[in-house]
């Protein structure tokens, strides 16, 4: 049996955070998740949003007070092909 957790997820609107927030939710625990302004739509609904900036502690530390556990998922591993070339 799971215990239900409050997950804080950063990244939640890129494809890896998305789909774990679906799946947190689906397995019962409360997921927030730190969203820029402007990309809330992105959000799965499953999740609270938090607006902030990642780069920015003071603009989401609030939302993450409670949270049993924090997954960091800000970023690309590789260059997205959705994003523009700084070539």
């Amino acid at each position: 049996m799971t215990v239900p957790r409050v997950v804080f997820v950063t990244g939640g609107t890129g494809y890896l955070g998305s789909r774990l927030i679906v799946e947190l939710a689906r397995r019962g625990h409360s997921v927030r998740a730190l969203v820029r302004a402007g990309s809330e739509h992105k959000l799965p609904t499953e999740a609270e949003r938090a607006v902030g900036d990642a780069l920015e502690s003071k603009t989401f530390m609030r939302a993450v007070e409670g949270s049993d556990t924090f997954v960091q998922l800000v970023g690309v591993s590789q260059p997205s092909p959705k994003k523009p070339s700084n070539s």
